[in-house]
């Protein structure tokens, strides 16, 4: 048989074939229904005129953010992220995006990481910040699972560091983008985002300062997520991989998840946690299909030649629910906008959770997967017993910060984590940007 550069000339035609046939996708074709209309009151009331903090600036949801603040009048960016490339990218495509407003906002890049005090307080000294969402996560399941250290510290500890940053620069706004995966977690990711919502919550209970926690489910597009990986399997001509045919999840454009994020900061009150309820779940199998059906040009020509990839059910991933719990429960409270939904107030928590947060920081300091993991656990139980006995809290006293009672009656762990950060004054530079960060 022929072979041009060890392929087949029957595996080359059919390469260049399927070529031919592939058009360009767009994720919001795959949703099934047209996409939420903003309500322009409320982007407004949390935008316009504002500074305003994107951590994960670089990232699927956070750059996304960035796209939709552009617009909506901001008077600065402050763009955030741990990754120089993802970073540059976003604000190479922001200052781009400037030249064609009349009155563009100030776009500040800051090369950090969210869990680093000192860059931190170099941001919020410099700027007189009126806003903060938090994007910056990690959120694979299975990669977390792998790596839990790592998630704990960038999605507990990070936000830990980046919320007492906020509250001790008075900032009147924080935005916590969580996940579906937060409520009743099962995975290591969730059980890091569902503390994390925690501890942010109950650091600003007493403060001016007003923290919204945002929970959705999975967006189409975004790095690492169904779409570009089957997109990406399609490109290598298959097989497509599934997990679980009866797997169910909620979907929603980067756009959308984006624009309600925003619109949830505008809704005032005290804060709390709110849900975007936008559409029913659909079975990930006829999603995958629903993808190989758009993705081809004519898909009756690739399936008379046999381009059309085959489907490869492999089995649930680590950690991995059939059906994610539900978003909005029944004793959920209507908002203005129909489909932002109340589902815990500012107060529900209580201060057992965050006493635990010096052992978690002495589990992780130490490498000690099984001691962050357990005190993790101890925390949720924590949260929902509401009385702080948790049982599990006897079982950590080998991990204590070896803080004495007395100090623990004077000082209190919450005293101890609202204390300003140490951070070096910035040097000034002509422009009046800050160096050093």
């Amino acid at each position: 048989m022929l072979r041009i550069g060890g392929k087949t000339l029957r595996q080359r035609l059919a390469y260049r074939l399927r070529q031919l046939l592939l058009r360009p996708l767009a994720p919001e074709a795959l949703l099934g229904r047209d996409e939420i209309d903003p309500d322009p009151d409320l982007l407004n009331t949390a935008v316009r005129g504002r500074t305003i903090v994107v951590t994960g600036a670089g990232g699927s949801i956070g750059k996304e953010i960035c796209r939709q603040l552009l617009n909506l009048g901001p008077l600065r960016i402050i763009l955030l992220d741990l990754s120089e490339a993802a970073l540059f990218s976003i604000h190479d495509e922001l200052k781009f995006s400037c030249t064609g407003l009349a009155d563009p906002p100030d776009i500040v890049p800051v090369l950090g990481s969210v869990g680093n005090a000192r860059t931190l307080g170099r941001v919020f000294h410099q700027f007189d910040v009126d806003a903060v969402f938090h994007a910056a996560a990690y959120k694979h399941v299975g990669m977390i699972e792998d790596n839990l250290l790592a998630g704990v510290e960038n999605n507990l500890l990070g936000t830990l560091e980046l919320t007492k940053a906020a509250i001790c620069a008075a900032v009147p706004d924080f935005v916590l983008v969580s996940t579906d995966k937060a409520v009743d977690p099962k995975s290591v990711m969730g059980k890091t985002k569902r503390a994390a919502e925690v501890v942010c919550t109950e650091l600003c209970k007493t403060t001016p300062t007003r923290a919204t926690i945002v929970r959705f489910g999975n967006v189409l597009g975004s790095s690492g997520s169904v779409l570009p990986r089957v997109l990406g399997q399609i490109e290598r001509g298959g097989p497509v991989l599934l997990t679980d045919p009866s797997a169910r999840r909620v979907f929603m454009s980067s756009r959308e998840a984006a624009l309600l994020v925003i619109q949830a900061c505008g809704l005032g009150g005290r804060g709390g946690t709110f849900a975007l309820k936008v559409g029913n779940p659909l079975r990930i199998s006829d999603l995958l299909q629903s993808i190989l059906t758009h993705r081809f040009r004519m898909y009756w020509l690739a399936k008379l030649f046999g381009l059309i990839p085959r489907i490869q059910i492999v089995g649930p991933g680590q950690a991995e629910k059939q059906i994610e719990a539900d978003l909005v429960p029944r004793n959920a409270i209507a908002t203005c906008h129909p489909f932002i939904w109340e589902v815990g107030q500012s107060d529900d928590s209580d201060t057992s959770a965050c006493d635990m947060i010096g052992l978690l920081e002495k589990a992780v300091a130490t490498g000690s997967e099984t001691a962050a993991m357990e005190v993790l656990a101890a925390m949720l139980e924590a949260e929902y017993a509401k009385d702080g006995s948790s049982p599990s809290t006897m079982q950590l006293t080998a991990f204590s910060t070896g803080r004495s009672a007395a100090h623990a009656a004077a000082s209190g762990p919450m005293v101890d984590m609202l204390r300003p950060p140490i951070f070096l004054p910035p040097e000034p530079r002509n422009d009046g940007r800050m160096i050093g960060h």
